[in-house]
């Protein structure tokens, strides 16, 4: 328990007993859930939690027991019997007390004390808590769904007095002060109030001390992302990204980067392994693992959490925004090596390129660098379209003109195997995260799907089309290439119908990525036959009919490579019917230069400092030209960088003058001195940092130097990572006293003493440096100031300007012989 002293009011900071893990922007979880207990021993409709030492409680409303699993125990391992009745939820605090809702018949929140084993009222409420939780403060919240309102006491009083309203006003409604049928809640470490506004379909924030909720999820929100179907269950993880129970949806969703995707339950509803049916709540375990009340299927649901969050095989390179490629391309390969007509490339992460030789029915591999094949692997496939390959190595190839089958070459016994049955040719192969394995079949207008973790091959699912050709949103003619991301969003090349065709989860109708045709130079696709996303989720498609590669942006969609026409130039294509990047992005890649030009040195620490010149477009490509004159006998430095950050790449620079140039390169990699490593841990020590975010776990190290001098320090961590500088002692009750320097960022950070960064030096006595230290903005002029600063400006202009009149004033008085003799009067 930390407790600070804040504006004279004693605070109390309990440690979280819940599991917020941090997870991979790409984080999946297996798709086939396992059943770890079932109605016999849970009940219907029971509420879970899993606290941080992963010890599992789930409230039976059936028999009106607290049930647990130690860690690693199949069987329960403990139960626990109170006077109850229809427990909705249930809250675990650190210590082991459960509180648990009582609230349907007996109007009360009652707490089983761990260290005495009875039960004590802690709260009274008049309906049932879809949702309990206690905050930092221990501050309990009840959902009182049946009041359409959230309450709060604090638990420190000893006196059960009234409760206090959290959210809500008590009356059903839609407005942002009000709740309809309000079940889950979460609070954060800010006192922010999350609310899962079940008959609004939406997820509420309320953030402390506000009345007005604001919607962060669902179709009313500012950033509609997910439509959601009665929410019920809610939880923040480490980065304050949102996991929610889409109840009548069937599913648990959550947010990242690019808005929500499903998580589990992406299936649809039933009774499957990867399926839920009315699921209630949910809870992570430490590791990640999430825990589902699957109610209709009277079960409780483990899906785990992937490692690596599932190494994806192919390539995904980060372009930013003016990535260009070389318009004239090398020829890697000629007929010779792959047979007439081949389609299907593929290049993984390790940039190993497989190939496809229709003729002679063979697999062509080059490692990394290699320009003849390393590998050849042949089968008994015939006149293969496509293939797609594994991180394991294994490879999926097309077999379906001839001998109607899907085959793998297992990396590990050398053989193939055949692991699905088809009745056309394959396009488009690819294998998603969850294992399921995607074939497009032109001839028969549909692509279709099944799981490889299923050891009998049983028929295939429907992904996309009804078999039958035609324009309409739920149909195909001719797909081709195919594409599924993380979110498991089918993107189709839909050839005959000149479209791209997005399939989300459970939907049979498609919808057509919108291509703006009125752009110059016009886009306007002819049998597109190939796709892929990028990092950014951009996208990339073979245009086969216009013999190009085109790709979206920001601003639409722009030619890539093949911009000249169909031909056989270098800077041309026919008919290309596929594509993949290696680990580089490349079909031949380039850079977005920027260049500057100094007198005498370059300071990267202050690049404004003897700048003569600097461009960023002038030459054509995104490249930059510099037009100075130069002097004989004075020292110039060019310095060459990217536009964009984290950009590398080759680059060359033309020079054109009265005489030679000589350029000399300068800069070296970076000296770095010293390098110093260590650890978090639950047993670091905690304090109130900023008297602003309590529990932050900290380190200090004491810094000492030979030399005076600039000196660089800066973080590279996994972890969102502060950094203090202070003078002789740091004391973590004031964590202003002493303070030289701060600085914070997400993932690196770095400060020079001395340089621009927001921080003061401690003098003597109260100055308006200490009054307005945190308030005053580096490098931003008065007008984004905040009201503090401009009010502190105001009053010294006009205390300057009252000083100069009140001068002149006096000047002009004792001007007269008299005023001198007589002086002021006083």
């Amino acid at each position: 328990m930390i407790f600070s002293k804040k504006n004279h009011k004693l605070t109390i900071s309990l440690p979280l007993s819940f599991n917020q893990p941090k997870f991979s922007p790409a984080a999946t979880w297996n798709s086939n859930g396992i059943i770890i207990a079932n109605r016999s021993i849970v009940g219907e409709r029971p509420a879970i939690f899993v606290n941080t030492d992963n010890t599992i409680y789930v409230a039976n409303r059936e028999n009106n027991k607290i049930i647990m699993w130690q860690e690693g125990s199949a069987n329960p391992t403990e139960i626990i019997s109170g006077d109850f009745v229809q427990p909705d939820s249930l809250f675990v605090t650190s210590n082991g007390d459960i509180y648990i809702d009582d609230g349907f018949i007996n109007g009360r929140v009652q707490k089983w004390i761990a260290e005495t084993n009875i039960f004590v009222t802690v709260m009274n409420v008049n309906s049932s808590c879809e949702g309990l939780f206690i905050d930092i403060n221990d501050t309990l919240y009840c959902s009182m769904y049946r009041h359409d309102q959230v309450v709060k006491r604090s638990l420190i009083n000893s006196v059960i007095d009234s409760n206090h309203v959290a959210a809500g006003t008590g009356i059903l409604g839609s407005a942002s002060d009000q709740l309809n049928l309000p079940h889950g809640i979460f609070v954060d470490a800010n006192l922010d109030l999350y609310v899962a506004d079940f008959a609004n379909h939406r997820v509420q924030l309320f953030q402390s001390r506000k009345s007005n909720g604001i919607t962060v999820a669902g179709i009313t929100s500012l950033n509609p992302t997910i439509t959601l179907h009665y929410p019920s269950g809610i939880i923040l993880d480490a980065e304050k990204y949102l996991f929610i129970v889409d109840q009548f949806n069937h599913r648990i969703v959550g947010s990242g980067l690019n808005g929500f995707r499903c998580l589990v339950g992406c299936y649809g509803k039933g009774s499957q392994s990867n399926q839920l049916d009315m699921p209630f709540s949910f809870s992570f375990d430490s590791s990640g693992n999430i825990f589902v009340t699957d109610t209709f299927n009277h079960r409780i649901q483990n899906f785990l959490l992937m490692n690596d969050s599932f190494a994806l095989s192919f390539n995904k390179p980060k372009s930013c925004s003016k990535a260009i490629w070389h318009s004239n391309a090398t020829t890697f390969a000629n007929r010779s090596i792959v047979g007439e007509d081949p389609t299907a490339i593929f290049i993984n992460i390790n940039n190993t390129i497989y190939v496809t030789n229709q003729k002679n029915n063979a697999i062509l591999i080059w490692d990394e660098e290699n320009v003849t094949p390393t590998k050849i692997i042949s089968g008994n496939f015939t006149e293969p379209s496509s293939l797609f390959v594994t991180t394991n190595g294994d490879i999926y190839i097309d077999g379906g003109v001839e001998n109607g089958r899907v085959q793998k070459w297992s990396a590990e016994i050398n053989n193939f195997i055949t692991v699905m049955n088809v009745s056309s040719s394959c396009w488009g192969l690819f294998v998603d995260i969850n294992d399921t394995l995607y074939c497009s079949m032109p001839r028969h207008h549909q692509v279709v799907k099944r799981s490889i973790n299923d050891a009998v091959m049983t028929s295939n699912c429907v992904a996309a089309g009804t078999g039958v050709r035609g324009t309409a949103s739920n149909r195909l003619d001719g797909p081709l290439g195919i594409f599924v991301d993380v979110n498991l969003d089918l993107y189709v090349a839909d050839c005959s119908n000149n479209r791209v065709q997005l399939f989300q989860p459970g939907e049979s109708n498609g919808i057509t990525i919108p291509i703006d045709e009125t752009v110059i130079p016009k886009i306007k696709l002819t049998c597109p036959s190939g796709i892929i996303l990028d990092a950014e989720k951009y996208l990339f498609i073979v245009d086969s009919g216009n013999h190009r590669i085109v790709g979206s942006d920001l601003n639409g969609f722009r030619c890539l490579v093949g911009c000249y026409g169909k031909g056989s130039q270098s800077n041309q294509l026919s008919s290309p019917s596929s594509f993949s990047f290696d680990h580089f992005g490349n079909i031949s890649g380039t850079i977005d230069s920027y260049g500057s030009i100094y007198k005498n040195k370059f300071n990267p620490l202050d690049p404004s400092e003897n700048l003569l010149k600097t461009d960023d477009d002038s030459s054509p490509v995104d490249q930059f030209k510099l037009d100075i004159r130069l002097d004989v006998d004075t020292i110039y430095v060019m310095v060459v960088t990217t536009s964009d950050s984290k950009q590398i790449g080759e680059f060359s620079i033309a020079a054109l003058g009265k005489d030679k140039l000589i350029l000399e390169r300068l800069s070296t990699p970076v000296n770095i001195q010293f390098i110093y490593s260590s650890k978090l841990t639950d047993d670091s020590p905690i304090y109130y940092r900023d008297c602003q975010v309590p529990q932050c776990h900290y380190e200090t190290s004491q810094i000492h130097v030979n030399t005076t001098g600039l000196y660089v320090l800066w973080s590279e961590n996994n972890i969102d990572a502060y950094g203090y500088i202070y003078q002789n002692d740091f004391n973590p009750l004031k964590p202003s006293e002493n303070l030289l320097l701060s600085h914070g960022g997400p993932k690196e950070s770095s400060c020079v003493i001395g340089d621009q960064c927001n921080f003061y030096i401690k003098g003597i006595g109260l100055t308006l440096d200490d009054i307005l230290q945190h308030e005053l903005q580096p490098n931003t002029v008065l007008n984004n100031q905040s009201f503090s600063i401009k009010l502190s400006a105001g009053l010294t202009i006009i205390m300057f300007i009252a000083g100069l009149i009140n001068s002149v004033l006096s000047f002009i008085t004792f001007q007269s012989k008299d005023s001198q003799q007589v002086g002021c009067g006083m």
